[in-house]
């Protein structure tokens, strides 16, 4: 019996062959880079784009911020200076009638005044002066005794 060997009819441009192999690495790899350039760039794209949207977000939310802001510290003070006026009127009238009831009350238990601690000021200020004056003149007249010197101590 003879053997028939059979050889497959297929075209040239199919049969792997080293050279068909060797090109077709190259062209992959030569796409592969080609598409890995145009990845970066649209990734490029997106990021720049991303940041540009969150930048504009961050701005926006600032401004509606600083806006709420300046509302509320309006609000607070539309709020509270009629208040702050009011207790410096309330303070005022409580200095001035109260002020007025107390020193009535401390003058008829006998606390001296503003005026009679002046007065009794003045009057130990001069009496002060006549003390200094009398004492001058006494001692022209005569010398004060001296100072005796402490006795020893024993040992």
């Amino acid at each position: 019996m003879t053997r028939k060997t059979v050889t497959s009819r297929r075209p040239a441009a199919t049969k792997p062959t080293a050279r068909n192999v060797w090109l077709a690495s190259l062209g992959a790899v030569s796409l592969a880079r080609k598409q890995s350039e145009k990845l970066m760039t649209a990734l490029l794209e997106e990021g720049q784009a991303i940041q540009s949207r969150g930048a504009h977000l961050r701005n926006r939310v600032a401004s509606d911020l600083r806006r709420q802001v300046n509302q509320a510290s309006r609000q607070v003070k539309n709020l509270v200076d009629p208040l702050v006026r009011q207790a410096t009127q309330v303070a005022g009238d409580i200095q001035n009638g109260d002020g007025e009831r107390v020193t009535e009350v401390l003058g008829r238990i006998g606390v001296p005044n503003r005026q009679d601690v002046a007065d009794l000021t003045e009057r130990v200020t001069t009496l002060s002066g006549k003390v200094r004056a009398r004492n001058t003149t006494a001692g022209t007249r005569r010398r004060p005794a001296a100072r005796q010197k402490p006795a020893a101590k024993r040992a």
